[in-house]
């Protein structure tokens, strides 16, 4: 399970996938929220202890965490909201959401971590803004 590659398909298709279960499904928004978030917790329960170990836990990393959490609980209210409607294509708006979202890590990297902001990261994200401005 090291393999970014690897963790990066089944990443692809479980964000790009639960969609159109809840989608099918005809859950309202809050139900996606509560009900997604219980699948989540027991998945992470049950699948957490096999990949990961509470060695680099601190004060700070659950500070931070929690603050990451409430992002990820506000943008996954509005993300639902966005999957849930059926008046709003799902093909259109989920994908534009997350094409942009691919967009703050591209940006993020190299402002808070120092990383390389590369020639090829910056046709990346163009290519980003084309396909949006093509989606939409």
């Amino acid at each position: 399970m090291q393999n970014p590659i690897f963790l990066s398909l089944i990443v692809a298709f479980g964000f790009g996938g639960w969609p159109l279960i809840a989608r099918a499904a005809g859950l309202p928004p809050f139900g996606i929220a509560v009900i997604l978030s219980i699948g989540t917790v027991a998945a992470v329960t049950a699948v957490g202890p096999i990949m990961f170990t509470w060695d680099a836990v601190t004060k700070k990393v659950v500070y931070l965490g929690l603050l990451a959490g409430v992002i990820n609980g506000v943008s996954f209210l509005a993300y639902s909201k966005l999957v849930s409607n059926p008046a709003w294509d799902i093909s259109t708006y989920v994908p534009l959401a997350i094409a942009l979202m691919l967009i703050v890590p591209v940006i993020g990297g190299p402002l808070f971590f120092g990383e390389c902001l590369t020639g090829n990261k910056i046709l990346g994200v163009a290519a980003i803004l084309i396909g949006v401005y093509f989606i939409r």
